[in-house]
């Protein structure tokens, strides 16, 4: 291949990754780790990019300390190859569990191939295990560059089975892009393989990190920061796109639900626990209702869902496998009481509301209808010091 091949080919790509870098840190506002995580992938693919760069520039080439800088460099790449694949699947556990440290599994999982391809780079450089310079100050690939492969093949095939898996916990679209994101770069790198000197992997990650942010700006515009579902603006924008726009006679479900006793889990556990819960309510509704719902945070502890369905019992199912879910999750214990929810739902119909702000004051006076019946009874939440 031509050097201008090479220098064209690593600078667009490492370009765009700048680019992305630059808008990313001109945002305001508190990071989340997903967000530190996303940074360093795109810091590591201009690294990738920067170091193959350089390896083409220098090889073939002598001068004083050619080769040792040769061999360096093109170790660090080595080394480097599989760490974008560890990242992203810590990236997609990021965004289901929300840690702060990382999970010991998971880290295992993630690191294991990295630290292994590792361990081959810094034989190579005795033995030309993975790769070697020769005394021309030409790199080649070694016997066992198959091994390196094989370590960063390993994440191109967990990650999708790892959002196929929890495909649940992904809203529809964020599934689709997440699911895409591998492939493109698992067709650049088996053509790699096979036509030497073809340079087209990292520049494909590079594009399928700008698609990747590209989705993350437009969730930020209409996702809630703490629970990761819609916010209120989306589900009112998808609400009137479904009775404006839709076909008439398309049936539409919606339901509004609120948290029993929220007000007292914060006063008696902080609200930091209270955010807990609402996160991992959240996550009970992403598992237990179909991906078809749209489901947001509406306000403070009140989360709203719509869903096109094909006939009115299939909403009254939904929420009796929701029902179902959430006495499964409080027999788990999670929390020291009983999560419990009081729930308005309809059928939108045009005789009964005209407007899609009718629909909703509608969902909310049945909602608080449950909730005054619920609050004249003695079946309120109850925590562990009530007498």
């Amino acid at each position: 291949m031509h050097l201008l091949y090479y220098i064209q080919n690593s600078l667009i790509g490492m370009i765009l990754v700048v680019i992305i870098m630059f808008n990313f840190m001109s945002q305001r506002g508190r990071r989340q780790v997903e967000d530190s995580l996303f940074f360093f992938l795109l810091l590591n693919n201009f690294l990738l990019l920067f170091f193959e760069l350089s390896i083409d520039l220098l090889t073939g080439r002598v001068f004083l300390l050619s080769r040792p800088l040769l061999m360096s460099i093109t170790l660090c790449f080595y080394i480097l190859n599989p760490l974008p694949g560890a990242i992203y699947i810590l990236y997609l556990d990021q965004l289901i569990h929300k840690w702060e440290k990382i999970p010991r599994f998971i880290g295992f999982v993630s690191f294991f191939p990295f630290v292994l391809n590792a361990l081959f780079s810094f034989m190579s450089l005795f033995n030309g295990f993975t790769f070697y310079v020769d005394a021309s100050n030409t790199y080649h690939r070694g016997d066992f560059f198959f091994l390196m492969v094989a370590c960063n093949f390993i994440y191109l095939l967990i990650s999708p089975i790892y959002i196929y898996r929890r495909r649940k916990s992904f809203q529809k679209k964020a599934y689709s892009i997440l699911l895409f994101f591998p492939f493109p770069v698992m067709i650049a790198g088996i053509i790699q393989i096979f036509v030497f000197g073809l340079e087209l992997l990292w520049s494909f990650l590079a594009l399928s990190l700008l698609i990747v942010y590209l989705n993350i700006q437009n969730s930020k515009v209409s996702k809630d920061y703490l629970t990761g579902l819609f916010n209120r603006r989306r589900f009112e924008q998808y609400l009137d796109f479904l009775i404006k726009e839709k076909h008439p006679r398309l049936i539409v479900g919606g339901i509004l639900m609120d948290i029993n006793g929220f007000k007292k889990i914060n006063d008696t556990y902080g609200h930091d626990f209270g955010d807990l819960v609402l996160h991992d309510f959240a996550q009970l509704l992403l598992t237990s209702f179909p991906r078809r719902y749209l489901i947001a945070r509406y306000g403070g502890d009140e989360f709203a869902l719509l869903m096109e369905l094909s006939h009115e019992k299939e909403l009254e199912q939904s929420i009796q496998s929701f029902e179902n879910d959430l006495s499964a999750f409080n027999e788990k214990k999670n929390f020291p009481f009983e999560l419990s929810v009081c729930m308005g739902f309809a059928v939108f119909d045009k005789q009964v509301s005209k407007t899609p702000e009718e629909f909703v004051k509608l969902l909310d006076r049945k909602m608080y209808e449950k909730k005054r019946a619920l609050y004249n009874t003695p079946t309120q939440i109850r925590f562990p010091d009530d007498q």
